[in-house]
């Protein structure tokens, strides 16, 4: 017992040198960056919601400019193709019928390449509906009558 005794009265942990003596610049200094970091965590918190809603906008603008300036360009490929249509339509209505035939008469490679003989002529007729062709005919008699 006597050797607990002399244990228990001395304190085995000792305390360094100079601890205290800068004691109450240190506890200042924490307190000022426990301060500070609450004051930043503070700041961030309360911007979440607008860097949310900038990230949402940076969303929008990228899926505007991915996919609608896809559908822009086929907008504009099927508006050029009607153009194109427009114009082929056009000059057929504006030209004659003859000037047509003489124009196709005077190309060669379109009378080769478009040339149908009577064999492929009675091949033709035969895939054509009747109920077509006696459109066609009524329609021309309604016309000549007029």
């Amino acid at each position: 017992m006597e050797e607990l005794n002399k244990y228990s009265k001395t304190n085995p942990f000792g305390v360094p040198e100079n601890y205290f003596e800068d004691f109450e610049g240190k506890l200042s200094y924490r307190i000022e960056v426990q301060k500070y970091d609450k004051d930043a965590k503070w700041r961030i918190s309360n911007l979440k919601p607008y860097f949310a809603v900038a990230a949402g906008f940076l969303l929008l603008f990228a899926l505007w400019f991915t996919f609608l300036s896809k559908l822009d360009f086929e907008r504009t490929a099927a508006n050029q193709e009607n153009a194109e249509q427009d114009v082929i339509f056009s000059f057929f209505e504006s030209t004659d019928s003859d000037e047509l035939i003489q124009l196709i008469a005077s190309d060669e490679t379109f009378a080769q390449e478009f040339s149908i003989h009577e064999n492929d002529i009675d091949i033709i007729i035969e895939d054509l509906d009747e109920s077509l062709i006696m459109n066609e005919i009524e329609n021309n008699d309604t016309t000549d009558n007029i």
